[in-house]
């Protein structure tokens, strides 16, 4: 791996702690079982789709200002401004939303990346769009997520992965796979050294 320019983060459950329960707004939308919450909506059509879009954007805004920032993301954050490391965000969730996030944290990054800006994960479009805005390598940059989404686009967008791991998202699987913020850190260090 080349030194890393850029850390890309997900967004809900890597930089916020999560706040929305994924099953109850699957119910509320209607969204069929193994199918994408976007990818319902987008079947979806006139009064039907509206309705639907403004239950999760109505979930979505009120996670957003429920937010809380995961232990140890600040200081990871810091870290990477203070080594001139640039930073960005790919999320499925809206920009409107970002933003009322980062409002409610201070948070600033070089780049954001939304579903208002194309292809929401697990296609890899947000990340080469990332990758090309800063005019980098993919193996100039690292992505930072939770979840498989995350994982499946960092590999269709041929971007090294980091699987985050918070005290809520402590499965089995992710208990032996991701690393936590602190242990993030001991591995970037040596990265961008």
């Amino acid at each position: 791996m080349k030194k890393i320019k850029l850390v890309i983060f997900d967004l809900d459950g890597t930089i916020t702690k999560p706040v929305i329960d994924w099953k109850i707004l699957r119910e509320e939308i209607g969204v069929p079982q193994n199918m994408l919450i976007m990818k319902h909506i987008e079947t979806l059509r006139g009064k039907e789709k509206k309705k639907a879009l403004g239950i999760l954007e109505r979930w979505e805004e009120d996670a957003a200002r429920k937010s809380e920032i995961n232990d140890g993301f600040l200081e990871l954050h810091r870290i990477l401004k203070e080594k001139s490391i640039k930073t960005a965000v790919v999320t499925n969730n809206s920009e409107i939303c970002a933003q009322i996030v980062f409002n409610k944290h201070g948070l600033s990054f070089n780049g954001l990346f939304t579903r208002d800006h194309g292809n929401i994960k697990p296609h890899g479009d947000l990340l080469v769009q990332a990758l090309c805005s800063f005019d980098l390598k993919n193996n100039e940059c690292v992505f930072i997520g939770d979840g498989d989404l995350d994982e499946k686009a960092a590999s269709i967008a041929g971007v090294p992965f980091i699987r985050y791991r918070s005290e809520t998202n402590d499965t089995e699987y992710m208990a032996k796979t991701g690393m936590n913020y602190f242990e993030i850190m001991k591995f970037l260090n040596k990265e961008v050294e």
